[in-house]
């Protein structure tokens, strides 16, 4: 420590100031990377967990404007047929958009959730495959025939999807509380963190300052 007691006061001072702004940098990095996991963790709450429950309730919607669009053109006026048979494959058009979202944000570990989602496609493909006979039906002027598949088979079908809906949204709204959990453990580990680094640096740099005024 020779060496430091034979330095210059000027050169001293220095020396303390720049550990200090080590000190000081090393609290603010640390701050840095504690707020970018918080960050990092809302990301994933909002992003894997509240944006597909907006997605599967959505889905929920259009499957009943799909049963509308179905109901008038079994028993609407013929010169809007066409529009409504329109309007309802837009509306297939976005629930397969959903569904294809929802697939990125599932979570591969859980068999369950796979399982509802396959569950989902396949009830999907007979809702269409229903939907598509009761517009032949409809078209062919077989009114009868057509809101008898209408209110069984196809009414079926939608009833299924509903059900699994709601239990895939069951998990999403699950998943969103035990990540909103582990959200909060991080931030109370992350503000303990800082209040112990920012103690220690404050302890750090009274220490410096002390021994540097007493040599």
């Amino acid at each position: 420590m020779k060496w430091f007691y034979d330095m210059k006061i000027s050169a001293k001072l220095i020396l303390g100031f720049v550990l200090m702004a080590v000190i000081a940098g090393t609290v603010g990095y640390i701050g840095i990377m504690n707020i970018r996991t918080i960050d990092n963790a809302d990301t994933v709450l909002y992003e894997d967990m509240t944006l597909p429950v907006k997605q599967l309730s959505g889905m929920l919607t259009l499957f009943q404007r799909v049963r509308s669009n179905l109901w008038e053109i079994v028993h609407g006026d013929l010169t809007i047929q066409g529009k409504k048979i329109s309007d309802a494959n837009a509306r297939f058009s976005e629930i397969d958009k959903d569904l294809q979202d929802y697939q990125a944000t599932i979570n591969q570990d859980d068999e369950v959730e796979k399982a509802a989602y396959n569950e989902l496609a396949a009830v999907l493909k007979g809702f269409k495959d229903n939907f598509n006979d009761v517009v032949e039906l409809a078209r062919a002027g077989k009114e009868v025939e057509a809101n008898a598949v209408l209110t069984g088979a196809f009414d079926a079908e939608r009833v299924k999807a509903q059900a699994v809906l709601d239990k895939m949204v069951a998990f999403k709204v699950d998943d969103a509380k035990k990540q909103s959990d582990t959200n909060t453990i991080t931030a109370n580990k992350a503000v303990s963190t800082m209040i112990a680094i920012i103690i220690f640096g404050a302890i750090m740099a009274l220490v410096i300052g002390i021994f540097i005024s007493n040599i």
